[in-house]
C-alpha cells in the first residue's frame, strides 16, 4: 500500500508543476507585448511600422536639394581698373606751366589747373643763440672779428636779445659756404629758415588705368617741379583748358 500512496503523491506533484508552468507561459500563437523603452533611447523601427509613401516622398525631397559643391558658376573677381593721378607743381611761370601741360597731355593725361598759395623759403638766417647778456654777446663779436669773421651783428633787444647774427642767405650754395667757414673756426651756429607766402599753380593730371608715370624722364625735363602721386577724385575729371597766355 505504501508504494501506491507514493505513486499518487508523485502524480499530484507533477500535475501541480504542469499547471503552474501553463499559467506562466502565453498561449501559443498570441504575440507577446513589447517591453517599454526608456524615453532617452532611440528605438529602431521595423519596416512594417513605416508608411512606404513617406519613404518615397522623403527620398524625392532629398534628391531635389542642390549640391553646394556642384555650383560651378564662376565668381566675378574682376577688380575695377582705376585711373592714375598726379599733382604737379608748384609752378609760377606761365611759360613753364604751358610746357608742363603739353608734356603731360602728350602722354594722354587729362589736366586741370589749380591756383593757390605756396609757402616757400625766402632766406636762411645764421646765428649764435642768445648769450646771458648783450655785453657777453659783444665780447664774442670782438673775438670772432679777430679771427677774420665778418658780417657779425649783436641783437640788442627783443626775444632774441644777446644773439649774434651771422648773416641772411637766399641761396643754398652761399649758405653752405658760410657754414663751412664757421665750422672751420670752431663754431656751430644755428640756421633758421624764413618763409614767404606767394601765389602758385598746380596741374592736376589724370592718366588712364595702368599708366606708369616716367618719373626719371619728368625730373630730367623739369628738375625744379615736383610730381606727386595723389588719389583721384571720382571716376574721372574732364579736361579743362589752361588759361590763355
Amino acid at each position: 500500500m505504501r508504494w501506491i500512496f507514493s505513486l499518487l503523491l508523485l502524480t499530484n506533484v507533477v500535475f501541480f508543476l504542469w499547471q503552474f508552468q501553463a499559467k506562466q507561459s502565453p498561449p501559443a500563437g498570441r504575440p507577446t507585448a513589447d517591453q517599454p523603452i526608456p524615453g532617452h533611447v532611440n528605438r529602431l523601427l521595423r519596416l512594417s511600422e513605416v508608411d512606404r509613401t513617406q519613404l518615397r516622398v522623403r527620398s524625392l525631397a532629398r534628391a531635389r536639394e542642390p549640391d553646394a559643391s556642384s555650383d560651378d558658376t564662376p565668381e566675378d573677381t574682376t577688380a575695377e581698373a582705376l585711373p592714375v593721378c598726379y599733382t604737379v607743381g608748384p609752378l609760377q611761370d606761365e611759360d613753364r606751366i604751358a610746357q608742363v601741360d603739353v608734356w603731360l597731355s602728350e602722354r594722354d593725361g587729362a589736366t586741370s589747373l589749380r591756383v593757390g598759395e605756396w609757402r616757400e623759403v625766402n632766406t636762411y638766417w645764421v646765428y649764435l643763440p642768445p648769450f646771458p647778456s648783450v655785453g657777453e654777446a659783444k665780447a664774442q663779436q670782438a673775438r670772432m672779428r679777430e679771427q677774420g669773421i665778418s658780417d657779425i651783428y649783436v641783437i640788442p633787444g627783443g626775444n632774441m636779445a644777446g644773439a649774434v647774427s651771422l648773416g641772411l642767405y637766399s641761396q643754398r650754395r652761399t649758405l653752405e659756404r658760410r657754414m663751412q667757414q664757421l665750422h672751420d673756426k670752431g663754431y656751430s651756429p644755428e640756421v633758421q629758415p624764413r618763409y614767404k607766402t606767394t601765389k602758385a599753380s598746380w596741374i592736376e593730371v589724370e592718366f588712364p588705368a595702368g599708366f606708369e608715370f616716367p618719373e626719371v624722364k619728368f625730373a630730367n625735363e623739369f628738375p625744379e617741379v615736383n610730381a606727386q602721386r595723389t588719389a583721384c577724385e571720382g571716376q574721372g575729371i574732364a579736361r579743362r583748358p589752361l588759361p590763355p597766355e
